[in-house]
């Protein structure tokens, strides 16, 4: 699984290296941006495929640090609550392998970290204070009209998600 970093977040952790973005399976693949949302030091997830995003807030200095353990629970959490069960989400995961920091994957994932953060300038959802992923929130972000990098149409990112995972579920019981 590959974590491209947009160029602040980078800096923001001073990793001084990363890999070129390998685009052979973007489903496995999350754009991450760090940025604030309602004054909370806030990491916007969006996975490239599907365009499916997580958001979490509230980060400490000490939390970055973990940012790839963040990220993977924020997926798992994600994806039950889409109604994946625990196997399912296990099978991803499997499937994604090891967590990776690579280069941003294009000017399309560039473009969709843009829209999601201008659409964080309209949203007005409450966070869930005690925890960094923000279920409600991300569950409105999905729920907004895209396009996205795998699909030749508009659609909504959660409608995305669920061809990708049928997708992945169907070449693992094969």
């Amino acid at each position: 699984m590959q974590f491209g970093l947009s160029k602040p977040l980078q800096k923001f952790l001073k990793i001084k290296q990363l890999l070129p973005a390998d685009m052979s399976c973007p489903f496995y693949c999350w754009s991450l941006h760090r940025t604030k949302y309602h004054g909370r030091s806030t990491l916007i997830a969006m996975n490239i495929s599907n365009r499916y995003a997580l958001l979490f807030t509230g980060l400490q200095s000490a939390d970055w640090e973990d940012i790839d353990g963040l990220v993977l629970d924020g997926i798992k959490q994600a994806f039950l609550r889409e109604g994946y069960s625990n196997e399912q989400t296990g099978q991803y995961l499997k499937a994604a392998g090891a967590v990776e920091f690579s280069k941003l994957h294009g000017d399309k994932a560039l473009a969709g970290l843009k829209s999601i953060i201008s659409m964080l300038k309209w949203l007005d959802v409450a966070l869930v204070d005690g925890q960094f992923f923000q279920p409600l929130l991300s569950r409105e972000l999905n729920s907004e009209s895209c396009y996205s990098f795998d699909y030749d149409d508009y659609g909504y990112p959660s409608e995305f998600l669920a061809k990708d995972m049928q997708r992945v579920l169907q070449t693992d019981s094969s």
